[in-house]
């Protein structure tokens, strides 16, 4: 989602975790938000 959205230099200090995102989304019962998407700052 934050593919070109952001300058490569910030982008590159994320990791998006789209397997745990997909998981969750799945799991979601409210729906309120219709997805969302877990990024883990690297370091």
């Amino acid at each position: 989602m934050l593919d070109g959205r952001l300058s490569e230099a910030l982008a590159d200090q994320w990791d998006y975790l789209a397997d745990r995102s997909l998981d969750l989304n799945l799991q979601d019962r409210s729906a309120i938000y219709g997805g969302f998407h877990i990024y883990v700052r690297k370091g």
